[in-house]
Protein backbone atom coordinates (compact mmCIF):
# COMPACT_ATOMS: atom_id res chain seq x y z
CA UNK A 1 0.00 0.00 0.00
CA UNK A 2 1.39 3.54 -1.24
CA UNK A 3 -0.23 4.98 1.81
CA UNK A 4 2.15 3.17 4.36
CA UNK A 5 4.42 5.49 6.15
CA UNK A 6 7.64 3.31 7.19
CA UNK A 7 6.52 0.76 9.71
CA UNK A 8 2.67 1.43 10.34
CA UNK A 9 0.26 1.66 7.85
CA UNK A 10 -2.62 3.99 8.69
CA UNK A 11 -5.25 1.20 7.50
CA UNK A 12 -3.53 -0.65 10.03
CA UNK A 13 -3.68 1.88 13.01
CA UNK A 14 -7.37 2.55 11.91
CA UNK A 15 -8.56 -1.15 12.25
CA UNK A 16 -6.73 -1.49 15.25
CA UNK A 17 -8.23 1.18 16.87
CA UNK A 18 -11.73 0.09 15.87
CA UNK A 19 -11.17 -3.06 17.34
CA UNK A 20 -10.20 -1.35 20.18
CA UNK A 21 -12.98 0.81 20.04
CA UNK A 22 -15.45 -2.55 20.22
CA UNK A 23 -13.56 -4.19 22.46
CA UNK A 24 -14.32 -1.52 25.02
CA UNK A 25 -18.12 -1.16 23.52
CA UNK A 26 -18.81 -4.97 24.73
CA UNK A 27 -17.17 -4.21 27.98
CA UNK A 28 -19.35 -1.32 28.71
CA UNK A 29 -22.41 -3.36 27.21
CA UNK A 30 -21.77 -6.39 29.87
CA UNK A 31 -21.51 -3.78 32.77
CA UNK A 32 -24.43 -1.95 31.38
CA UNK A 33 -26.12 -5.17 31.64
CA UNK A 34 -25.10 -6.75 34.70
CA UNK A 35 -26.24 -3.32 36.24
CA UNK A 36 -29.50 -4.15 34.83
CA UNK A 37 -29.35 -7.97 35.66
CA UNK A 38 -28.83 -6.95 39.50
CA UNK A 39 -31.81 -4.76 39.50
CA UNK A 40 -34.20 -6.88 38.12
CA UNK A 41 -33.46 -9.03 41.15
CA UNK A 42 -35.49 -6.76 43.39
CA UNK A 43 -37.83 -5.88 40.62
CA UNK A 44 -41.27 -7.01 39.93
CA UNK A 45 -41.74 -9.41 37.44
CA UNK A 46 -43.59 -8.49 33.87
CA UNK A 47 -45.86 -10.40 33.22
CA UNK A 48 -45.30 -12.30 29.49
CA UNK A 49 -48.77 -12.86 27.89
CA UNK A 50 -49.37 -9.05 27.76
CA UNK A 51 -46.42 -8.16 25.95
CA UNK A 52 -46.61 -10.93 23.51
CA UNK A 53 -50.38 -9.32 22.49
CA UNK A 54 -49.63 -6.15 22.08
CA UNK A 55 -46.98 -6.84 19.88
CA UNK A 56 -48.97 -9.31 17.63
CA UNK A 57 -51.84 -6.08 17.71
CA UNK A 58 -49.32 -3.93 16.64
CA UNK A 59 -48.49 -6.55 14.23
CA UNK A 60 -51.92 -6.99 12.97
CA UNK A 61 -52.06 -3.80 11.59
CA UNK A 62 -49.13 -4.48 8.77
CA UNK A 63 -49.87 -5.01 5.96
CA UNK A 64 -47.97 -8.71 6.77
CA UNK A 65 -49.91 -9.28 9.96
CA UNK A 66 -52.91 -8.45 8.29
CA UNK A 67 -52.97 -11.55 5.15
CA UNK A 68 -51.22 -13.97 8.26
CA UNK A 69 -53.22 -15.94 10.98
CA UNK A 70 -51.12 -15.51 14.19
CA UNK A 71 -52.04 -17.84 16.89
CA UNK A 72 -50.78 -17.40 21.06
CA UNK A 73 -50.26 -20.07 23.15
CA UNK A 74 -49.73 -18.44 26.54
CA UNK A 75 -49.69 -20.05 29.55
CA UNK A 76 -51.69 -17.18 31.90
CA UNK A 77 -50.15 -15.61 34.44
CA UNK A 78 -46.56 -16.17 33.52
CA UNK A 79 -44.30 -13.81 34.43
CA UNK A 80 -40.52 -13.65 34.31
CA UNK A 81 -38.05 -11.54 36.00
CA UNK A 82 -36.83 -9.16 33.10
CA UNK A 83 -36.50 -5.80 31.54
CA UNK A 84 -40.06 -5.09 29.47
CA UNK A 85 -37.89 -3.01 27.43
CA UNK A 86 -35.64 -5.90 26.23
CA UNK A 87 -38.41 -8.55 26.32
CA UNK A 88 -40.46 -6.16 23.86
CA UNK A 89 -37.59 -5.99 21.35
CA UNK A 90 -36.44 -9.79 21.38
CA UNK A 91 -40.36 -10.77 20.74
CA UNK A 92 -40.77 -7.89 18.70
CA UNK A 93 -38.06 -8.70 16.47
CA UNK A 94 -38.79 -12.75 16.55
CA UNK A 95 -42.39 -11.80 15.78
CA UNK A 96 -41.99 -9.41 13.13
CA UNK A 97 -39.14 -11.85 10.88
CA UNK A 98 -41.87 -14.82 11.84
CA UNK A 99 -44.85 -12.56 9.90
CA UNK A 100 -42.70 -11.33 7.23
CA UNK A 101 -41.34 -14.95 6.27
CA UNK A 102 -44.49 -17.42 7.00
CA UNK A 103 -46.55 -18.38 4.14
CA UNK A 104 -49.86 -18.03 6.69
CA UNK A 105 -49.52 -18.66 10.00
CA UNK A 106 -47.02 -18.21 12.58
CA UNK A 107 -47.59 -19.68 16.23
CA UNK A 108 -46.05 -17.88 19.24
CA UNK A 109 -45.84 -20.01 22.51
CA UNK A 110 -44.74 -18.88 26.28
CA UNK A 111 -44.66 -22.11 28.73
CA UNK A 112 -42.84 -23.11 31.74
CA UNK A 113 -39.95 -25.56 31.23
CA UNK A 114 -38.61 -26.77 34.53
CA UNK A 115 -36.96 -23.27 36.29
CA UNK A 116 -37.14 -21.51 33.21
CA UNK A 117 -39.83 -20.11 30.65
CA UNK A 118 -39.65 -21.24 27.03
CA UNK A 119 -40.70 -19.45 24.43
CA UNK A 120 -41.09 -20.27 20.31
CA UNK A 121 -42.01 -18.95 17.83
CA UNK A 122 -43.06 -21.46 14.53
CA UNK A 123 -43.90 -20.14 10.57
CA UNK A 124 -44.85 -22.33 8.09
CA UNK A 125 -41.92 -20.33 5.24
CA UNK A 126 -39.09 -21.83 3.46
CA UNK A 127 -36.86 -21.83 7.07
CA UNK A 128 -33.39 -21.51 6.88
CA UNK A 129 -31.41 -24.19 5.99
CA UNK A 130 -28.72 -25.33 8.87
CA UNK A 131 -25.55 -24.01 7.18
CA UNK A 132 -27.14 -20.34 7.23
CA UNK A 133 -28.47 -20.24 11.10
CA UNK A 134 -25.40 -18.89 12.81
CA UNK A 135 -25.10 -16.58 9.98
CA UNK A 136 -27.76 -14.96 10.06
CA UNK A 137 -27.53 -14.01 13.37
CA UNK A 138 -24.62 -11.37 12.27
CA UNK A 139 -25.11 -7.61 12.07
CA UNK A 140 -26.38 -6.88 8.43
CA UNK A 141 -26.68 -10.57 7.22
CA UNK A 142 -29.86 -10.90 5.27
CA UNK A 143 -31.07 -14.18 3.41
CA UNK A 144 -34.15 -12.80 1.75
CA UNK A 145 -33.76 -9.47 -0.26
CA UNK A 146 -36.99 -9.41 -0.96
CA UNK A 147 -38.28 -8.52 2.44
CA UNK A 148 -37.94 -5.39 4.25
CA UNK A 149 -35.30 -5.15 6.42
CA UNK A 150 -31.47 -4.25 7.96
CA UNK A 151 -30.33 -7.84 8.78
CA UNK A 152 -30.28 -6.49 12.18
CA UNK A 153 -33.20 -8.14 13.99
CA UNK A 154 -31.71 -11.67 15.01
CA UNK A 155 -28.39 -9.77 15.87
CA UNK A 156 -30.36 -7.59 17.80
CA UNK A 157 -31.97 -10.71 19.83
CA UNK A 158 -28.76 -12.71 19.89
CA UNK A 159 -27.36 -9.56 21.43
CA UNK A 160 -29.54 -9.35 24.05
CA UNK A 161 -29.92 -12.41 25.22
CA UNK A 162 -26.18 -13.22 25.13
CA UNK A 163 -26.26 -10.21 27.31
CA UNK A 164 -28.28 -12.05 29.68
CA UNK A 165 -26.37 -15.49 29.80
CA UNK A 166 -29.07 -17.21 27.32
CA UNK A 167 -28.72 -18.02 23.66
CA UNK A 168 -31.30 -17.67 20.74
CA UNK A 169 -31.68 -21.26 18.94
CA UNK A 170 -32.72 -21.57 15.23
CA UNK A 171 -34.77 -24.51 14.15
CA UNK A 172 -36.57 -26.37 12.05
CA UNK A 173 -40.25 -25.96 12.64
CA UNK A 174 -42.96 -28.80 12.57
CA UNK A 175 -45.02 -26.20 10.82
CA UNK A 176 -42.49 -26.53 7.89
CA UNK A 177 -40.99 -22.82 8.44
CA UNK A 178 -38.40 -21.56 11.33
CA UNK A 179 -38.51 -22.07 14.87
CA UNK A 180 -36.67 -19.16 16.79
CA UNK A 181 -36.73 -20.07 20.56
CA UNK A 182 -35.17 -19.21 23.86
CA UNK A 183 -35.36 -19.47 27.09
CA UNK A 184 -35.16 -17.17 30.56
CA UNK A 185 -35.17 -18.27 33.77
CA UNK A 186 -37.74 -17.86 36.20
CA UNK A 187 -35.44 -16.32 39.01
CA UNK A 188 -32.23 -13.92 38.23
CA UNK A 189 -29.27 -15.10 39.97
CA UNK A 190 -26.96 -12.25 41.18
Amino acid sequence: NRRCIRFECPCALHRASVSASLVMRRQIDRELTKSRIRDLANAAPIEVCPVIDAIIATLKRTPDGERKEIQIECSAGLTVPFDKDDLNEIMGNLIENAVKHAAGKIVVRAFPDGRAVKFEIDDDGEGISIKKREVVQKRGVRLDRSVTGFGLGLAIVADILEAYGQSLALDSSPMGGLRASFRLPLRVET
